[in-house]
């Protein structure tokens, strides 16, 4: 096909860029489109970033990001595989291209599309993926590998043309990208480099990595996560159950742990000791609690079912339920239970999915009556180690950081945070309260008994969960995004080692004894030994 100036507009020495020749802009003129073509994208990506609080906040209130969260915990969580499968992909559809482009570019088209549609196709089907996820890759591949011709109509209209490739940010990067360096050569008068660029292969590639990072970002996680755990996990980390867990607990001895979850209708006990042997089930339903409390003193273990509103007893050495008591007044929504002897009480918190009824409610232990109803909407709770004392940390609504005097029934100390603050520990040594902040992937100190600010510390991208190896003065962080725990050394943050495990990690509890941490998450329940026997910690990264 021949254009008006008598040149193959199909031709493969032409590529896939669009040539166009609008008016000449002034010199400064071109210098600002150039400049804005260079940092339009780090411009943007630095605005979300700056502005990720406000927005998290108002997608929140808009939306369920229940879905979302998954699936960036999902995408981090198995990044190996996926740049892997995006690399084999990319190099499969670019030797394609490469290779039947000498037939025409139609044909180096066509051929490149079909095959896109059938391995993209193929894959997802192989990992148990919804197939029509795989339709952004193939529209990629069919916008920037679009011969010229077919754009020529579309291009004639040079304001319409020129004001979506100049204002088009991050769309025609994507789906026009060698177009759009045709498009900026002209509009800059720029440059052999720009424009061998645009009318070489180079585009072209760089477009089918896109259509395969696409590919492999949106693959289902289940089929990819033993993958990732085989070309990843080290030694010192094993599986000791697959299921969807969430809180765990350890008794004193060490011996048995508790686990409870979303995926087991009963509370479980584990014996460390044997883990061939079958796990102890209570002989009542938890409704799939996400959480309980464990009283070694009185040997008893405390979950609410959601689903009946009331709280359970269950003893700790068999398991059995000894009693219930009615919670109708508490919020819908996840909760938390502590117990703290001292007071001879347990606080229940709930993640308050509806505005409604009490999110925070103090009972007596002994007697189930409410000593206290509160509207915090608490995100997470934790017991100080000797006092009647509670912290509390703010996820989703509020913020700051709370001390309650179960005693006095009243908050005796108060200090603002930045947004989203997570899970809390106690380092004795130091006295001090530590707490997650995810966002900014480091963990914030605080004086225990006053809530002074002590510094902060950092942490591993993510980081939402941590446990305190008091003996050794060891800090484990666990990131809910990248699957991944870290070591490190409360004495002078230096992280000592890191291990890769699954992910969406919920829960670390640790035997000092013997330096071994039980870790749980969405898909099973893990074990580190992150001493080694002859003391040392043992380091992976």
């Amino acid at each position: 096909m021949k254009g008006t100036d008598g040149k193959n507009l199909l031709s493969p020495k032409k590529g896939q860029a669009i040539s166009c020749d609008p008016e000449q802009a002034r010199p400064a003129g071109r210098r600002l489109l150039l400049l804005w073509a260079i940092i339009r994208i780090p411009v943007l990506i630095l605005a979300l970033y700056l502005m990720r609080y406000a927005i998290l906040l108002k997608l929140e209130q808009l939306f369920d990001l229940g879905r979302p969260t998954l699936f960036v915990i999902d995408l981090l969580g198995t990044l190996l595989v996926r740049v892997v499968y995006c690399l084999a992909l990319a190099a499969l559809l670019s030797l394609c291209f490469s290779t039947m482009r000498r037939y025409g570019p139609l044909t180096a088209y066509l051929s490149t599309l079909c095959l896109t549609i059938v391995l993209v196709t193929l894959s997802f089907y192989l990992t148990g993926t919804t197939k029509w996820l795989g339709l952004p890759a193939v529209v990629i591949v069919a916008t920037n590998l679009l011969p010229v011709a077919f754009l020529t109509p579309i291009v004639r209209f040079k304001r319409i043309w020129g004001g979506f490739m100049g204002l088009g940010v991050g769309i025609v990067e994507v789906l026009f990208l060698g177009h759009y360096m045709d498009w900026l050569a002209s509009r800059t008068g720029s440059t052999r480099k720009i424009r061998w660029l645009a009318s070489s292969i180079v585009p072209t590639v760089a477009s089918l990595f896109l259509a395969a990072g696409s590919a492999a970002a949106l693959l289902g996680a289940p089929a990819l996560v033993p993958l990732e755990q085989a070309l990843r996990m080290p030694g010192e980390v094993r599986i000791l159950a697959r299921g969807d867990f969430n809180l765990l607990d350890i008794d004193p001895t060490g011996r048995y742990l508790y686990a409870t979850g979303h995926g087991l209708d009963r509370l479980r006990r584990y014996d460390v000791e044997d883990w061939s042997s079958q796990p102890l089930k209570s002989d009542v339903s938890t409704g799939g609690a996400q959480g309980f409390a464990y009283d070694p003193a009185a040997s008893e273990l405390y979950v609410l079912n959601l689903k009946s509103k009331r709280l359970i007893y269950i003893d700790a050495t068999t398991l059995k339920f000894k009693r219930s008591i009615p919670v109708p007044e508490l919020s819908p929504g996840d909760p938390w239970v502590v117990v703290e002897r001292n007071s001879d009480t347990i606080t229940i918190a709930s993640e308050v999915d509806l505005r409604t009824g009490s999110p925070l409610i103090v009972l007596n232990r002994t007697t189930g009556a409410a000593h206290d109803l509160r509207v915090e909407e608490v995100g997470n709770l934790l017991v100080h180690p000797t006092r009647s004392l509670l912290y509390f940390s703010f996820f989703r609504r509020n913020t700051g950081i709370m001390l309650y005097d179960i005693q006095k029934r009243a908050i005796t100390r108060q200090v603002p945070t930045k947004e989203r603050m997570d899970r809390m520990a106690i380092w004795k040594r130091s006295n001090e309260l530590l707490i997650t902040a995810p966002l900014d992937s480091r963990i914030i100190r605080f004086n225990a008994d006053t809530l002074e600010p002590k510094g902060e510390i950092d942490s591993i991208f993510g980081v939402r969960v941590i446990a305190v190896d008091n003996l050794r003065n060891l800090l484990l962080c666990g990131s809910l995004a990248t699957g991944k725990v870290a070591v490190v050394d409360l004495n002078s943050g230096h992280q000592k080692g890191s291990y890769y495990l699954g992910p969406w990690l919920r829960t670390i509890v640790l035997n000092e004894k013997n330096g071994t941490a039980y870790v749980s998450s969405n898909g099973a329940l893990y074990e580190i030994q992150y001493v080694g026997t002859n003391g040392v910690i043992t380091s992976r990264h």
